[in-house]
């Protein structure tokens, strides 16, 4: 586009501190609200968030199929990986889902 525009806005309860990372049709956000968003590339709607007990001030990295976060403690960094690695894996099972019908 000849001048940069504003797409869309997502808002979530609390600051954005980090970088945002874009991966195929998603992007990926932390916030001061204690959650990770995944978020539609064109739209902005929220695909599914996942709480981290903190907040959080790290770019997601996102690597075979798995959004990291980084946290404080060591049970949280666990809990959360569950959690994101449950909520890809039933994204992945809903689109295989969808390509079949």
């Amino acid at each position: 586009p000849e001048k940069p525009a504003l797409l869309w806005t997502f808002k979530t309860g609390g600051p954005i501190k980090s970088s945002a990372a874009i991966v195929g049709e998603k992007v990926f956000i932390g916030s001061h609200d204690t959650n990770v968003y995944a978020l539609d590339l064109h739209s902005g709607k929220k695909i599914w968030s996942a709480p981290t007990g903190e907040a959080v001030e790290s770019t997601p990295l996102v690597l075979n199929g798995l959004v990291l976060m980084n946290v404080s403690s060591y049970i949280q960094q666990i809990i959360i990986g569950v959690i994101i690695v449950l909520a890809v894996a039933f994204d992945t099972f809903a689109k295989s889902r969808r390509r079949k019908a």
